[in-house]
């Protein structure tokens, strides 16, 4: 492999602390770590990476200066220098963001607040403290139909000709939040009310893609397909783990090309895709079914806020942490504060469980290892 592969690139490096995927990636990254290590000890050059001393290119290279690159990338990080150390690689950081991203908390009476830095420190790590403000003087209006603005919220953005996600807890969650969104956007046309902006009517050549995109939809016969097709005939849609590639795709090009403008989804859409999304609305903060266990992590909030706001399309994007007035599915205040304004957790070792070294993940490791002739039995 080390005379094929000179360069491995490795997005949401922060997956390697995940239970799931990240026992592979990290199994996967230890391996190339240690063939870059038997690269450069044969060669005779160090096993630890000399920072640069130029940005100079390198135009030639020769056996002695042959080693296998990892580079890792990842928005949400906090102990990068570990990470780096056990790549044996030069770790380098960046706030930069092309697009600001305003975070918002609508408490559960309606007042909206906003995240702002305070002007401290936090601790020994220097990173900015963060803490909220009141930026709306009233309430959002009260709607016994929309209870805890989501809807509101929604038509305010396309109200401006942008697009909406909204984040929602399970897969039936997606279907239901989408019709109900429908329906909110017909009653407020019907009446017009004068505190809710309208909404820009869409063009021939937008309803006749959405009649399209639906009747293909909709011949597939499958059990979201109808659901699918008559939300994207008015102009929503939604986005799961159960649409199929093509429809994944269908849905996608829709809500991209601006003929729908408002997208319901679970974290399908967290990351690795980039779609025109001005604001990102957390109807729920939880995953899956609902328990203190499931509340979404610091992680998963940046990573899903973190697509409002794209390079080119927007001067900025939003993201609305949902405080449920009512409901037997309200998470704790609190914990919406934490996610705003909390610092990242710590990513640890996913072949670690609960501080303990799992034996079977490391029996895997080295059988791997030895079998592909990367490691010898000593």
């Amino acid at each position: 492999i080390e005379d094929e592969i000179c360069c491995v690139v490795v997005d949401e490096l922060h997956l390697v602390g995940r239970d799931d995927r990240g026992t592979v990636m990290e199994m996967l990254l230890s391996k190339f770590a240690f063939i870059s290590k038997l690269i450069r000890h044969s060669s005779g050059t160090s096993d630890q990476f000399d920072r640069p001393q130029s940005l100079t290119p390198v135009t030639q290279s020769t056996p002695s200066d042959r080693f296998l690159q990892i580079i890792g990338l990842t928005a949400t990080l906090p102990n990068i220098e570990e990470i780096a150390r056990w790549l044996n690689a030069v770790p380098f950081s960046s706030d930069f963001r092309p697009v600001p991203l305003r975070e918002f908390l609508k408490e559960a009476d309606g007042v909206v607040k906003l995240r702002q830095r305070t002007g401290r420190m936090v601790g020994a790590t220097g990173d900015p403290e963060y803490d909220l403000c009141t930026v709306t003087p009233t309430a959002l209006p009260t709607d016994p139909d929309d209870p805890d603005h989501v809807g509101y919220l929604a038509r305010d953005a396309v109200s401006m000709g942008k697009s909406v996600m909204i984040f929602c807890a399970t897969k039936k969650g997606c279907q239901l939040t989408a019709k109900s969104i429908v329906a909110y956007f017909r009653r407020k046309a019907a009446t017009a009310e004068a505190e809710t902006p309208g909404i820009p009517l869409p063009s021939k050549d937008a309803m006749d893609a959405r009649t399209l995109c639906a009747q293909e939809i909709g011949r597939r016969g499958l059990e979201y397909s109808q659901a699918l097709a008559g939300v994207i005939s008015q102009g929503a849609c939604f986005h799961h783990g159960d649409l199929t590639p093509v429809d994944r795709n269908l849905v996608e090009a829709a809500f991209r090309q601006g003929h729908v403008r408002v997208l319901c989804a679970t974290s399908t859409l967290g990351t690795g895709v980039n779609l025109p999304i001005f604001r990102v609305i957390f109807k729920d903060a939880f995953q899956g079914m609902f328990a203190p266990s499931s509340y979404i992590s610091q992680e998963t909030y940046r990573q899903i806020s973190g697509r409002a706001g794209r390079t080119g399309v927007d001067d900025w994007g939003e993201s609305y942490l949902i405080v449920r007035k009512s409901g037997n599915q309200r998470v704790p205040r609190s914990h919406l504060r934490e996610l705003l304004v909390g610092s990242l957790g710590r990513v640890v070792s996913s072949v670690v469980v609960g501080g303990v070294l799992s034996r079977e993940r490391c029996d895997r490791l080295v059988l791997e290892m030895l079998s592909t002739a990367q490691a010898q039995s000593q």
